[in-house]
């Protein structure tokens, strides 16, 4: 970290109008240093006095255990808990904080672990669209128009939005399909006005009109939905395992893995069919289905964290390592294996997705209870020193 920017925050702690991020931050890594047994770095000991007397007087409002400077031995739970402070932190601010140039590797006598490696960089636009004949159009620079091969206009791209033409009723409807491959991202706005976010890794198939009573769309991976209201003609989103229906709403789906299938209502009302069951949920509510287990769920997840990867953000909450992984495979478009046992900590944070790929490695590193090796286009997960 930048020392001039450690000492604003610092000073900005000690006299409480620092803000909550900031005093987290400094919190963890007071953490740290008490931990390894090193000397504070201060410009006086009087001020390293007044910042542990500041930590401690933070612990004990919290209500966990402290842990006094020096000790050595098991940790306690007042480590574990900032330990969780830091992982949520540096996600939070450490491309702000620590990271303010991606290119720039810590020093070594920092003690920062740093993968070292090329820039992993985020993801586009990219999608390709397959029109009833099987040709495939790639969207990423297209012209304006999309056409079929007689001629006729399917869609305009209009700031890298793939608008479906409304004109196509009197024509029997023709299945397209559009595939955001990994590393991409689209949106798109489907013939009747509804309009699609889809995430990395991911396939719609939709009809280029509506017809009958029904909307039908299928969706393989992640979309988030904003239906326009027609109660004549409900909106049905297959995703294999089960269906959702709505006539007019806001939701999101996601559906990587065809035995689980999670929606989530922002608003609105949703029903979901399932083997002639069907559930409602209500705005806020997401259920959750697991096929092999056979197990369902209903409950109230963070929206914030659901709709991230609209935002172009990574958020994570307690969050097993093997899902975020799996997000940063899709994203960045590269393959993970992992070495040795996997690492069992949950991890909190939020970052930009439009950072390079090792700055949020980095950051997970900063916890200590993961490591990554960069071997080409393959990230190798490996359990921390925790």
């Amino acid at each position: 970290m930048n020392p001039e920017i450690a000492s604003s925050i610092l000073k900005r702690y000690l006299n409480g109008t620092c803000s909550e991020e900031e005093k987290l931050l400094v919190e963890a890594w007071f953490s740290r240093v008490v931990e390894s047994g090193e000397p504070l770095q201060l410009p006086a000991q009087e001020i390293g006095d007044r910042l542990y007397s500041r930590i401690l007087q933070e612990i004990a409002a919290a209500g966990v255990q402290k842990k006094e400077p020096g000790k050595t031995g098991r940790r306690t739970l007042v480590l574990r808990w900032l330990s969780g402070v830091a992982a949520m932190l540096l996600l939070i601010a450490g491309a702000a904080l620590l990271w303010e140039n991606a290119g720039v590797t810590p020093s070594k006598e920092q003690g920062l672990p740093m993968v070292k490696a090329p820039d992993i960089r985020p993801a586009g636009g990219t999608a390709y669209l397959t029109l009833p004949g099987g040709e495939s159009v790639a969207l990423e620079g297209q012209a304006d128009t999309v056409r079929s091969r007689e001629g006729r206009l399917l869609a305009r791209l209009k700031d890298s939005i793939l608008v479906y033409n409304t004109g196509n009723a009197g024509c029997t409807a023709a299945c397209n399909t559009l595939h955001v491959p990994p590393g991409g991202f689209f949106r798109m706005q489907l013939p009747d006005g509804s309009k699609v976010w889809l995430n990395a890794a991911s396939e719609l198939k939709f009809p280029d009109h509506f017809e009958g009573g029904q909307r039908i769309v299928e969706l393989k991976g992640e979309g988030y939905f904003e239906v326009v209201h027609n109660s004549r003609q409900p909106f049905v989103v297959k995703t294999g395992a089960l269906d959702v229906t709505v006539l007019g709403t806001s939701f999101n789906i996601q559906a990587y893995h065809p035995e689980q299938v999670k929606t989530t209502l922002i608003s609105g009302s949703v029903r979901v069919d399932r083997d002639a069951k069907q559930r409602f949920i209500k705005p806020g509510q997401r259920y959750w289905y697991d096929q092999q287990s056979n197990r369902e769920v209903i409950d109230q997840p963070d929206l914030s964290e659901v709709l991230a990867w609209k935002e172009g953000r990574y958020r994570f909450s307690n969050e097993r390592i093997q899902h975020i992984m799996e997000c940063i495979s899709r994203w960045y478009n590269v393959a993970i294996t992992y070495r040795g046992p996997v690492p069992e900590y949950g991890f909190s944070g939020s970052i930009s997705r439009k950072k390079n790929a090792n700055v949020i490695l980095n950051a997970l590193e900063q916890t200590e209870e993961v490591h990554f090796l960069l071997e080409g286009n393959r990230i190798v997960v490996i359990k921390g020193k925790k």
